[in-house]
């Protein structure tokens, strides 16, 4: 598996328009926003009046506050959590590595081919102690004046760089550079995104299960900006073993984001509240909710 489209993971998709360069950057901005847009479709599909009206998580610096409180008039109030679920435990390392190293080339060389050229390498090809300044000099001097670069697929050995890289050049296609990586084999995507989310829900679960206690509703909202390694078919199953292994008792519906912060795009689910209230608010070949059960786990 190399890159993956979100348009292979998303039918139905939110597009949260930026208001400057920084807004989705900006962590706390984009987790509210997250949220907000959970409320929104929640009041759509529910014909509810649920309000954002406090962030309990920035008031309360000593406890495990949740991080919005929703309310509506004569309603019971909502405590909405957020969490980011790596796919496996090293990835925001491996990320930011990849970025620092590969990621900036795709802006640098936007423009620098008359056709379209992706780069991929291993998905741990950045290692501690390899000099990764040298490594996106000698990567984008290659590509610029080595080696005329063959139609279709090829793997290349580019001297001075610790790792083969892969390249695939299309005539047909408008015009573009990107840059990606490949799966280690040795990784077990599938396993690892289990274990991650079964620790998101059971952390979770604990944190909101004082307002639970004291009578509201709870909303966990995952998000995912993995578009590389994962899908929202990916992310569906591993939820629904996640949630068997540990068996939450304090969350009334759990939520899923699927972000590209970089583009501004918020793809959001809702992956567990009532049968009625999933049809509404996800795509129909989405087949999530208790109802598809059985074809989930037999697939």
């Amino acid at each position: 598996m190399c890159l993956r489209s979100v348009a292979q993971a998303v039918l139905e998709s939110i597009s949260a328009q930026c208001q400057n360069e920084d807004s989705m950057s900006n962590s706390r901005a984009h987790q509210n926003s997250i949220l907000q847009l959970v409320i929104d479709r929640y009041n759509v599909a529910s014909d509810t009046r649920f309000v954002i009206t406090r962030h309990p998580d920035e008031e309360e610096r000593n406890g495990r506050a949740c991080d919005a409180y929703a309310e509506a008039s004569g309603g019971t109030s909502i405590a909405l959590e957020h969490t980011l679920v790596q796919t496996y435990a090293a990835q925001k390392k491996t990320d930011a590595e990849f970025t620092r190293v590969i990621g900036v080339l795709e802006a640098e060389l936007k423009d620098q081919f008359p056709f379209r050229l992706t780069l991929t390498v291993p998905q741990f090809a950045i290692q501690k102690g390899q000099s990764w300044k040298k490594i996106t000099q000698v990567i984008k001097a290659w590509l610029l004046r080595g080696p005329a670069i063959p139609p279709g697929r090829s793997e290349v050995n580019m001297p001075g760089v610790p790792f083969r890289v892969r390249l695939w050049r299309d005539n047909i296609l408008a015009p573009k550079f990107s840059v990606g990586r490949w799966e280690d084999s040795s990784l077990d995507v599938e396993k690892e995104l289990v274990k991650m989310m079964a620790a998101a829900l059971a952390d979770k679960d604990e944190q909101l299960a004082q307002y639970k206690q004291a009578g509201d509703l709870t909303f966990l909202l995952l998000e995912s900006d993995d578009i590389v390694f994962t899908n929202r078919v990916d992310l569906y199953r591993a939820f629904l073993e996640a949630w068997d292994r540990c068996a939450p008792t304090f969350i009334d519906q759990v939520w899923l984001a699927m972000t590209i912060p970089q583009e501004c795009v918020i793809e959001t689910y809702c992956l567990h509240a009532d049968q009625d209230l999933l049809d509404k608010v996800n795509p129909e070949n989405a087949r999530f909710g208790p109802r598809y059960r059985e074809e989930w786990m037999a697939s």
